[in-house]
């Protein structure tokens, strides 16, 4: 676990599953490519468009596919350089969550699984795969889940907990500042507050709308 101090409020990004050089992505997540090329050119330029050069990223987790050429064939993934895609982005310091396609056949190893960071005297948890979620966190990022959900609680030992997914999936691909990120904490917080423990917050129904969690 990599423990940060206070994280300055201005230009931190939050990004996850890129799954940059993966065609079959395209199709496991319905995105609106008709090229692995098409993907990665947007990606990249979305990320661009906001992120400066002095900016900040945390990425949660399965950033690429490396696969060789031989079996590129299978669209999961092409020969890929870390190097060669990670100077096309914006951003003076990176850190990276490991994901679980992020392993020595990808060609890309993080070392961190977690990562804690402490913001307006908020504790927030950075993982990869929300089952790993920690009720003692105010609050937790996640990826992994690609178009599942944007938002969600979880429940444990009488206390509830918010966990916001940063899959570029329902981001429409671009990237979350930390503004907004507590923006979301903190309309939800007011909002639990309000209401009974069984009922479910309005904004968790705003922001899950056109993902797999809205009519659940």
């Amino acid at each position: 676990m990599d423990l940060y101090g206070d994280i300055k409020m201005s230009k931190t990004w939050f990004q996850s599953d890129f799954h940059l050089n993966h065609k079959n992505i395209i199709r496991y997540c319905k995105r609106p490519f008709q090229t692995v090329e098409q993907m990665n050119e947007t990606i990249i330029k979305r990320h661009n468009e906001r992120v400066k050069d002095d900016d900040t990223i945390y990425f949660l987790g399965d950033l690429m596919f490396h696969a060789s050429k031989n079996k590129a064939f299978r669209g999961e993934g092409k020969p890929s350089n870390f190097d060669d895609f990670i100077k096309k982005f914006n951003g003076k310091q990176w850190y990276f969550i490991k994901g679980n396609h992020d392993k020595k056949g990808n060609k890309f190893q993080p070392k961190s699984e977690v990562i804690i960071l402490k913001q307006n005297g908020l504790r927030i948890q950075l993982i990869h795969d929300s089952q790993y979620a920690n009720i003692d966190y105010d609050l937790t990022l996640c990826g992994h889940h690609h178009n599942a959900f944007k938002v969600k609680e979880f429940f444990y030992m009488g206390k509830t907990g918010l966990i916001i997914n940063c899959s570029c999936d329902v981001w429409n691909f671009y990237p979350i500042e930390l503004n907004e990120i507590l923006s979301i904490y903190y309309r939800w917080k007011n909002q639990r507050e309000k209401i009974q423990r069984w009922e479910t917050p309005a904004i968790i129904k705003e922001l899950n709308k056109g993902t797999l969690a809205e009519n659940k």
